[in-house]
């Protein structure tokens, strides 16, 4: 009985850890989750005018508590059949979205025809994709297709091709190369690339043994140049993004570990001399880890930090008001409990910690200043429900309370539906 007891207390202190020594990430975390990486092609709006999003203290707390907990079952964009998001509230106005459908229809000869669409967002801002193309399998675990992101100005058409090859033992290689744009220079009058954009995409997983894998991608885009003579504009642009991150299995444990960053720059200057050039450059660099825990039959655990550092410095856009000098440096620790309540039930209670030291300047409007330092935080009480028991689908109501003051912390509402 002594014995008992004993093994009771050790269960109940692991789980009050699991759920208090916790805390939170990033917003925007580059393998999120690890091994779903996508391309981020050039964005010609968001380029211009800069980011539509302004971060306040708990814009990165909110977006990590709110990435789906019921991921597809593969990193490779091919098996990723079905509708799988995330909808937050993460201010009065304002609402971070996630989302990912795809659908693929076999035809004959080995060729398939796919429609994906995507809802995102990313450091430049919010986008969709919206993807129609056409592939073939070659056998031997490869394939590939070609599509476009379908506008109506036929301008701005993305071009996209894409080469997939996969092995029996889980590993995989994905290579993407996108044509932002494509049409722009034979479609404008007033404005033309002198330097074309394009998107060069890698998302390699390697099996390394029966238990570990190494995962690593690479999302670049390389040296645009942007001429436009009734904006009296010289525009440049470039950015590079990248991860490794290792995936074990060790039994009754699970590890995850990444390192990824994302570097980036942009210069306006005008073609007459009228205004000054602007300049903005980008630095994120974040370092994490995550180790799981069988607990028992119904119960799981699982805890992680992610220690990062984000940079901004320059003018977004041509406004001198949007000069902004931007800190983030945020250490982000969670933990929680996986518990299942029945066939069709499952309860993810989890704790976010997240220590900040974070400076905001706008030299041309000192009034803007922002600094936050300190300790935010949040419980998450996400209940996921199967709903479709033959093909798994299952919606997730997530709401949140604040941990650094008594409030609510915003509602979430989560979707994975294979098909």
């Amino acid at each position: 009985m002594e014995r008992l007891a004993c093994n009771r207390r050790r269960l109940l202190v692991i789980a009050v850890l699991l759920l208090v020594s916790s805390a939170t990430s990033q917003a925007q975390s580059l393998l999120r989750p690890l091994g779903f990486a996508d391309p981020q092609p050039f964005r010609m709006e968001d380029a211009l005018a800069g980011r539509d999003i302004h971060y306040n203290d708990v814009s990165f707390l909110h977006r990590i508590s709110f990435l789906p907990i019921t991921p597809p079952s593969s990193g490779l964009a091919e098996d990723r059949e079905g509708l799988f998001g995330s909808a937050g509230s993460t201010r009065s106005n304002e609402l971070y979205a996630l989302m990912h459908l795809q659908k693929t229809m076999p035809l004959d000869n080995d060729w398939f025809l796919r429609y994906r669409f995507q809802r995102d967002e990313d450091f430049d801002g919010r986008y969709d994709r919206n993807l129609l193309g056409v592939g073939r399998d070659f056998g031997e675990g490869w394939s590939a297709s070609f599509s476009g992101d379908i506008e109506g100005d036929k301008s701005r058409i993305d071009l996209e091709a894409e080469l997939t090859w996969r092995d029996g033992a889980g590993s995989h290689a994905r290579l993407v190369l996108v044509a932002p744009d494509y049409l722009f220079n034979d479609k404008q009058e007033e404005a033309q690339f002198t330097r074309q954009p394009y998107t060069g995409f890698a998302d390699l997983r390697w099996q390394w043994t029966e238990a570990i894998a190494l995962l690593a991608f690479v999302n670049h885009n390389t040296d645009t140049s942007l001429r436009n003579e009734s904006l009296d504009l010289d525009f440049h642009y470039r950015k590079t993004a990248g991860g490794v991150g290792i995936d074990a299995d060790l039994g009754a444990w699970q590890l995850r570990a990444w390192l990824e960053g994302e570097q980036g720059r942009r210069r306006h200057e005008s073609l007459s001399a009228s205004f000054a050039p602007a300049r903005l450059s980008r630095r994120h660099h974040e370092l994490g880890a995550e180790l799981g825990r069988d607990l028992g039959p119904d119960l799981a655990g699982r805890a992680g930090v992610r220690v990062l550092r984000f940079e901004e410095t320059g003018r977004h856009g041509g406004d001198p008001m949007d000069e902004v000098g931007l800190r983030r440096d945020e250490t982000m620790l969670y933990a929680g409990v996986s518990w299942r309540l029945g066939a069709r039930y499952r309860f993810y209670p989890t704790v976010y910690l997240n220590f900040i030291d974070n400076h905001e300047r706008f030299p041309a409007d000192p009034v803007r200043n922002r600094d936050d330092e300190g300790f935010v935080g949040k419980l998450g009480l996400p209940l996921e429900v199967l709903v479709h028991e033959a093909s798994g689908a299952t919606l997730t109501f997530n709401p949140t309370l604040y941990l650094h003051r008594l409030a609510f912390g915003g509602g979430n509402l989560q979707a994975s539906i294979p098909f």
